[in-house]
């Protein structure tokens, strides 16, 4: 009986000892394979030095890697300083906050910087009528050029005319600067458009009098606008206008907002064909008056569409109707200090073409504001046109 016994703890004793299981036949194990890597550290193989010197990371290791420009801001086996580590997690849950996107709808490009460069036509027209009297002003097109720079999702950009830049006569100018992330929008620009306009005068009799290549006029007009996107997390507009996200499918979503603009119409009036006053009046050069200029603050309501045709083309239309009060300043001449009803309306269009980290394509969009007072009724139409292609990076 013994024996059998002997043999049943020998049986199980031998499996234990093969696999450091039991007692001092553990430790043997142990140092055995202590030996072993012993064995393996001695051998000189580079491979094995080098992934260890890697995975030494002290409190310099990311100031290392960043001169190698190998850093990685959500690597959590890296020691950050506090206020890089603080800085990036409030970025990102920022960014969570203003770009929660649903990501079978919309998603980001990666990229932080990028430079656009837009070939941008528009024109304006003026429609003033009093009384028995109609003036119509039509400008020409203004051919401008310009380039745009974005980070993240604040953009600005500067353009000039062509003729400008040939140094002739005329002076037209645009300013940009506008913040779009996934949830809202904020865009201002300011633009000054002295150019030829064709000025025609119609009086109560019907008969028609016009003036080719007027420069008597000076236009200045500035604008902030604010929208809200109801459905921010399946629509983008900055898939359209800020190159920074791609829409992958169909989407829409209604705009709400407020938006304030400025627009000032003056007359220099020596260059006023004689038609226009009356033989005893007496102008030199520095004579102007201004006709208009006035003051909108009106709420906005809207609607925005993206038709994701492929995953590079995407097209976007959006209408919007902007109303409230309309403050005519003291130096215009009709009916200045007064204030009256503002309505107005914008539409814009978007077509894009994607091609891994270039775009290109257009920009289309029409602006009218009208003022009617009763006795007197002005509308401004600004027509803009722009082609544009840049890079992300």
């Amino acid at each position: 009986m013994r024996e059998i016994l002997f043999i049943i703890m020998l049986v199980l004793w031998l499996p234990a000892v093969a696999n450091g299981d039991m007692g001092g036949s553990k430790l043997s194990g142990d140092s055995l394979m202590s030996d072993s890597a012993q064995q393996v550290h001695l051998e000189p193989h580079d491979s094995i030095i080098v992934t260890q010197s890697d995975t030494i990371r002290d409190k310099n290791y990311w100031f290392k890697e960043l001169k190698h420009g190998k850093i990685h801001l959500d690597d959590k086996s890296v020691y950050y300083p506090s206020v890089i580590s603080w800085t990036w997690n409030t970025i990102k849950k920022i960014n969570h906050i203003l770009n929660d996107f649903d990501t079978t709808y919309v998603k980001g490009t990666g990229k932080v910087f990028k430079v656009t460069l837009k070939n941008n036509n528009w024109f304006d027209d003026y429609d003033y009528r009093v009384e028995d009297l109609t003036l119509l002003f039509h400008s020409k097109i203004t051919c401008n050029l310009g380039a745009q720079l974005s980070v993240l999702g604040i953009s600005g950009g500067y353009e000039v005319s062509t003729e400008r830049l040939k140094k002739r006569g005329n002076k037209s100018k645009k300013f940009e600067l506008s913040f779009t992330c996934g949830r809202f929008a904020i865009e201002y620009y300011r633009m000054n458009n002295w150019g030829d306009m064709t000025l025609s005068f119609i009086d109560k009799d019907g008969e028609r009098f016009s003036l080719e290549d007027f420069t008597g006029i000076k236009r200045k007009t500035w604008g902030v606008n604010a929208y809200y996107f109801l459905n921010n997390r399946r629509y983008s507009q900055a898939a359209a206008y800020g190159f920074s996200k791609r829409q992958l499918r169909n989407a829409g979503s209604l705009l709400v907002g407020a938006s304030v603009s400025h627009c000032n119409f003056t007359v220099l009036n020596y260059y006023l064909p004689e038609y226009f006053w009356d033989e005893e009046d007496d102008f030199d050069e520095d004579d102007e008056e201004t006709i208009f200029d006035y003051t909108d603050v009106s709420l906005d309501v809207g609607y925005g569409y993206n038709w994701a045709i492929s995953h590079r083309l995407l097209l976007n239309v959006t209408g919007l109707i902007y109303t409230g009060l309309k403050y005519s300043h003291r130096k215009a001449s009709s009916d200045g200090g007064k204030t009256y009803w503002a309505f107005n309306g914008k539409v814009r269009l978007g077509f894009i073409y994607n091609y891994g980290r270039f775009f290109g394509g257009l920009h289309a969009y029409v602006d009218s504001h009208l003022f009617n007072t009763g006795p007197y009724r002005f509308s401004h139409n600004l027509y803009d046109f722009s082609l544009i292609a840049g890079i992300q990076f």
